[in-house]
C-alpha cells in the first residue's frame, strides 16, 4: 500500500469541498477509462512551479548593516538546491482541484469550456479514497506568494511544489502530487486508476448548457450504472437569457 503525506493541514480536512472543471470530452474520458489525469509539473503555465522564490535563492543578505552576515548562503548551496528542484519538477505529476464550497464563475469560463462543460464536486477525503492506493501521494492546498518578496521557510522538496505566484490566487488550488523516485524522460500525463463511485458527490452542468445536454448525460450515467440524479444544472443564474 502507498502513503498519503498531508501538508498545510490547518487549511483543510477530509470534509473540505473540492471542484474540478472540465469539458464534456474530458468527463467522458474519465467515465470510460476510470483514470484521472496527472500533469507533469514542468508542463504547467506558471514557470515558477516547483522553483525557488528570489529570497530562497539569494546569496547576498539585503541588510548590509552587519558585514559578517552579508552572505546569507553559499552559491554552491543554491546551485545544488536549484538542480535538485529541477530534477523533482521533471518527475512530479499533479492533479488540480479548486477548494471552494460553491461553484466559481471564473473557473467555468477558464476551464469549463463554456456550453460544453461540467464540474465534478467531491470532498478531499473522498478524492483521496478514490485514487489507486498503491501509489504515494502528497496532498494539500497551494500557498500563494510573491516570488520576489516572500520566502518558503520549509525547503523540503515537496513544499516548493505547493506554492504558486500570487496572481493565481483566484484558483484556490488544492492539489495531489505524485512523485517518482527516479527522473523520467517522459513528461506525458500519467493516468491513475480512479473510482468515480467513491469520489462523486455531484456533477454540475455548465451555466450555458441546454436541456438536451442534461438529458443526454443522464442517459450516459445510466449506461455506466451511475445514478442519473447525480447530475444537474449549475446554480449560477444567467440574467436576461
Amino acid at each position: 500500500m502507498g502513503t498519503v503525506a498531508r501538508i498545510n493541514e490547518g487549511d483543510w480536512s477530509d470534509g473540505t469541498s473540492l471542484w474540478r472543471y472540465m469539458d464534456i470530452y474530458g468527463f467522458l474520458s474519465l467515465l470510460t477509462g476510470q483514470k484521472l489525469k496527472f500533469t507533469n509539473l514542468s508542463e504547467f503555465e506558471d514557470g515558477f512551479e516547483g522553483r525557488m522564490p528570489f529570497n530562497n535563492s539569494a546569496t547576498l543578505n539585503i541588510d548590509f548593516s552587519d558585514d559578517s552576515k552579508c552572505f546569507s548562503r553559499s552559491i554552491d548551496e543554491v546551485v545544488a538546491l536549484t538542480e535538485n528542484l529541477e530534477s523533482i519538477r521533471k518527475r512530479t505529476w499533479v492533479t488540480s482541484w479548486q477548494q471552494s464550497d460553491d461553484e466559481c464563475s471564473l473557473m467555468w469560463r477558464v476551464y469549463g469550456s463554456r456550453q460544453n462543460g461540467v464540474a465534478l464536486k467531491t470532498t478531499a477525503g473522498n478524492l483521496i479514497a478514490a485514487l489507486d492506493p498503491t501509489n504515494d501521494y502528497i496532498v494539500g492546498p497551494v500557498k500563494y506568494i510573491n516570488y520576489i518578496l516572500d520566502r518558503v521557510s520549509d525547503e523540503q522538496n515537496f513544499f516548493f511544489t505547493f506554492h504558486k505566484q500570487q496572481g493565481y490566487f483566484a484558483e484556490q488550488e488544492f492539489r495531489i502530487a505524485l512523485t517518482e523516485s527516479h527522473e523520467s524522460f517522459d513528461d506525458n500525463p500519467q493516468l491513475i486508476q480512479f473510482d468515480l463511485n467513491k469520489a462523486l458527490e455531484k456533477i454540475v452542468l455548465s451555466p450555458w448548457a441546454e436541456k438536451w445536454q442534461l438529458d443526454a448525460l443522464k442517459e450516459v450515467l445510466r449506461s455506466f450504472m451511475l445514478d442519473p440524479n447525480l447530475i444537474g444544472y449549475s446554480s449560477i443564474l444567467r440574467v436576461g437569457k
